[in-house]
């Protein structure tokens, strides 16, 4: 009797664990929290290190310490943009999430791939807006007949995705000119009081004629020729998909393949290309997007 009593007792309690187990797991799922195959394989990720709420136009750092054995690289997706992930001397991964000036803003799924595809983490990040203005520039008509020359936007292209695996850069960055910034990034332009129906791709520094620039941060030299929309230009491969051009420059004082270091000068301010006056326009790209150069360092304002 005690046993037959106990067996009854054990398959209620059984039957009860079951049927609670069971509304958990439901009421998960419905609220959008269900533990996924992806989740459970987070091992690698265990350590991730990263800011889960970013702005347009900004980037986020990635960073997997003390990855597993076999997790040797890696890719992050956000969006539809991805980022690859390198290996760096302290045995950890790395890597810088670009989001577009124009994403919507909300929430999306962050997640970080293996090799084979294989998703190995997953997280919701928030994008915010980052309620960039409008700007208007007075444009004559000399400034209207400048065209790009043949070939001039796809070298300035190249130079945003072609990077090399090894990483120049570290921070802190420096600013190219110490002059105040006069055009925010992601400002959307206007020219003569009509829309262009596209956004400044950098920072404008009000900046003397003559005056030094020099490199945001280590790199190499990919660009350094006079063009005709962009005038006088320099672009650094910065590494490990970070890349910066400055343009408008009167002078260049480096060529192609020379390795620079942090400060180093690259050129003088000038007004070459299509521009209004002297002044210096640099832009920071990751992985072929422009981001805001004034997340890494900031110049005062005019």
């Amino acid at each position: 009797m005690n046993r037959q009593r106990t067996g009854v007792i054990s398959r209620l309690i059984g039957l009860a664990v079951l049927v609670v187990l069971s509304i958990y797991a439901f009421s998960q799922q419905a609220s959008g929290h269900a533990p996924t195959p992806a989740a459970l394989q987070a091992g690698p990720t265990e350590n991730l290190v990263l800011d889960p709420n970013v702005k347009q136009g900004e980037a986020m750092k990635i960073r997997i310490e003390n990855p597993r054995e076999g997790f040797e690289s890696g890719t992050a997706w956000l969006a539809g943009v991805k980022a690859p992930l390198f290996r760096q001397p302290d045995g950890a991964l790395e890597g810088v999430m670009p989001v577009r000036v124009n994403q919507k803003p909300g929430g999306y799924t962050f997640k970080i791939q293996n090799r084979n595809g294989e998703t190995l983490y997953e997280k919701k990040i928030e994008v915010w807006d980052a309620r960039y203005s409008k700007q208007n520039i007075t444009v004559t008509k000399a400034m209207k007949g400048r065209q790009p020359e043949p070939g001039e936007l796809e070298t300035i292209a190249r130079l945003k995705t072609d990077t090399a695996p090894t990483r120049y850069w570290s921070e802190p960055f420096v600013l190219p000119v110490p002059d105040c910034m006069n055009s925010r990034f992601g400002n959307i332009r206007l020219h003569n009081g009509v829309f262009t129906d596209d956004y400044h791709k950098g920072i404008d520094q009000r900046s003397p004629a003559g005056r030094p620039i020099q490199a945001t941060n280590g790199g190499v030299v990919k660009v350094a020729r006079f063009f005709n929309l962009h005038g006088g230009t320099v672009g650094l491969d910065h590494g490990q998909g970070l890349s910066s051009v400055y343009i408008h420059m009167s002078k260049i004082a480096v060529k192609p393949g020379d390795i620079v270091e942090k400060g180093h000068v690259i050129g003088q301010v000038g007004a070459t290309g299509f521009a209004t006056g002297p002044h210096l326009h640099w832009g920071l790209f990751i992985n072929g997007l422009p981001v805001n150069p004034t997340q890494w360092v900031r110049p005062n304002a005019c």
